[in-house]
């Protein structure tokens, strides 16, 4: 069985004790490339972060569509494939973020233990 890793973090979180804690933190994107983030009224550089693989400029993702007789539909952004019937099959189809993914302002979730080093975990959204 697979663990959940949200899970894991929140326990990692509710075991810290005295002065040694792990915070949650939100920060404004200032700049992508390279990436200057606000946090707390504090300008911090590039170097100090730790960013997720799939924000980053380059990534890439395999991917795997498969459909059958009922049909299949499948969209991104302005790209798309579809099948009325018959088999469709496409593997190791590399998808590759061309583009940062962060824009000026965006709002990113951080996670520092030391206000000196953060790992940024993804951009949110406020509904």
């Amino acid at each position: 069985m697979q663990t959940d890793p949200y899970a894991e973090l929140f326990h990692l979180m509710a075991s810290s004790r005295g002065d040694v804690g792990i915070h949650l933190l939100l920060g404004t994107v200032k700049t992508p490339e390279p990436l200057l983030v606000d946090v707390g009224g504090t300008d911090q550089e590039a170097e100090r972060f730790y960013i997720c693989d799939r924000l980053r400029r380059g990534h890439q993702e395999t991917v795997s569509l498969q459909g059958g007789s009922g049909g299949f539909t499948a969209n991104s952004g302005t790209h798309g494939v579809s099948l009325d019937s018959g088999t469709l099959s496409i593997t190791s189809t590399v998808m590759s973020q061309t583009v940062p993914v962060l824009k000026v302002g965006d709002r990113v979730l951080l996670l520092t233990e030391d206000f000196q080093t953060f790992f940024l975990i993804d951009k949110v959204v406020h509904l």
